[in-house]
């Protein structure tokens, strides 16, 4: 069995290129930085050979969020006016809304349509999202869904566009090299949200008592947690022996989250719930 660094060394060199390459404008926000999942997709067109205009929305004011929406939840809609001096300039073939509940208005979509433009959207918070974002996905000539449970939703709901689109992490968050800090030792760790989640809070604060224990974000009971993001996420992730993933998501759905992957690109162990949809990428062991 080759080792972590053996199998890293080959993950380098690889090379990927999709034979094709498009023009494509990425709409998204990075919440967390390089670590984001957001910033891992548009660097995984990159590795494909695409060429990509990011417009982070946190600092490109295009957008109009008449319900208020947040949290993935939509419609947040991109309006083609105030995306014109890109699609001007860039001239992009294709145009990735990516999470965040990002959509366009019908006319907005048909207009961007006629220009020749591939409209694709990606939704990475189903199912708890779903009932937001159904509505308006049909703007999309492709439509994607992290969650399997969520795609039998949008057929029954009449979307026909949407495909399931799994988790995953790019080259870089694998390959990138952070130095190790040893004040990020722990035995268990876990990197992600606490706030209105007592189940978590048991459950690590219970590990904490037999256990080296490091959380890592908002809302944790265990003294010294802290958010991290970019590489502090890394090292924190790279000093940690066993990941705690929690698969219940806050609408009481269990789904594969995208942290499993970061533990897995790390070396980390992880321990999490089995589920039916995480056996098809994972194998469980005791």
């Amino acid at each position: 069995m080759q080792s972590i660094d053996e199998l890293k060394d080959e993950l380098r060199h690889k090379t990927f290129d999709q034979g094709f390459h498009w023009r494509i404008l990425f709409l998204g926000r990075s919440i967390n930085g390089t670590t984001d999942i957001v910033s891992s997709m548009s660097r995984s067109l990159r590795n494909l050979g695409h060429h990509v205009l990011d417009l982070d929305t946190k600092y490109h004011r295009i957008t109009e969020n008449p319900e208020r929406a947040a949290g993935g939840k939509g419609p947040i809609y991109v309006q083609a006016s105030l995306i014109k001096p890109a699609l001007d300039r860039f001239k992009p073939q294709m145009i990735v809304c990516c999470a965040g509940g990002l959509t366009f208005t019908d006319e907005d979509a048909a207009w961007l349509k006629a220009q020749g433009i591939v409209l694709v959207g990606i939704t990475l918070s189903d199912p708890d999202v779903f009932p937001s974002v159904h509505g308006h996905a049909h703007v999309f000539d492709v439509h994607t869904t992290n969650a399997e449970l969520s795609l039998q939703m949008y057929r029954q709901a009449g979307v026909e566009n949407t495909v399931y689109f799994p988790f995953a992490i790019d080259r870089g968050f694998v390959t990138q090299h952070v130095d190790d800090d040893p004040a990020m030792a722990a035995n268990v760790i876990c990197l992600g949200h606490a706030n209105d989640r007592p189940d978590r809070n048991h459950t690590m604060t219970a590990l904490n008592r037999k256990f080296d224990v490091k959380t890592y974000g908002r809302g944790w009971e265990i003294p010294g947690s802290e958010s991290v993001s970019g590489d502090k996420a890394l090292q924190a992730l790279k000093m940690g022996r066993i990941h705690i993933n929690f698969p219940l998501t806050r609408a009481g759905y269990v789904n594969i989250k995208c942290g499993v992957f970061e533990s897995m690109g790390a070396g980390g162990l992880v321990a999490t719930g089995e589920f039916e949809e995480m056996s098809g990428s994972s194998q469980f062991g005791v």
